[in-house]
């Protein structure tokens, strides 16, 4: 404990100092590469983390199964824009669209849950307007 707040304390009075901000401004954009370089692996790997947890909260949001037939297997769930219009909306980078819902800054009264199979079959019926003569049904394996 007594290393750690020596630690702090050199930290406040070297670490800080505008000279040495400085000089890791000049050393990052130096090596800009390399750094990059070394982080990546690492930044990928917690994005795509990232990305998973934004998008299972987001299941459980709307239910965590299809609203159609009740498949419950997140790989297959898929946000389901109602009247169409999804590929207007703006695409963002990674989860910016679950981050949207989760904090509140997109309303979800235009969206629902469905698998892949029940979203194709909407896009088909209900915005194309081909003959809805087909059944689909969950076996939950």
């Amino acid at each position: 404990m007594r290393d750690l707040v020596a630690r702090r304390e050199w930290n406040r009075q070297y670490e800080q100092t505008p000279k040495r901000k400085e000089y890791r401004r000049q050393y990052r954009q130096k090596n800009k590469e390399r750094i990059l370089e070394q982080q990546r692996p690492h930044n990928r790997n917690w994005m795509k983390q990232y990305y998973l947890r934004m998008r299972s909260e987001v299941i459980q949001l709307f239910g965590g199964k299809c609203v159609r037939c009740g498949c419950d297997n997140p790989l297959a769930l898929e946000i389901n824009h109602i009247n169409g219009g999804g590929r207007k909306e703006p695409v963002g980078r990674g989860c910016r669209f679950y981050r949207k819902i989760l904090d509140g800054k997109r309303k979800t009264d235009d969206l629902e849950l469905l698998c892949g199979v029940c979203n194709t079959h909407h896009k088909l019926t209900e915005l194309k307007g081909l003959p809805d003569n087909w059944e689909i049904k969950w076996s939950g394996v």
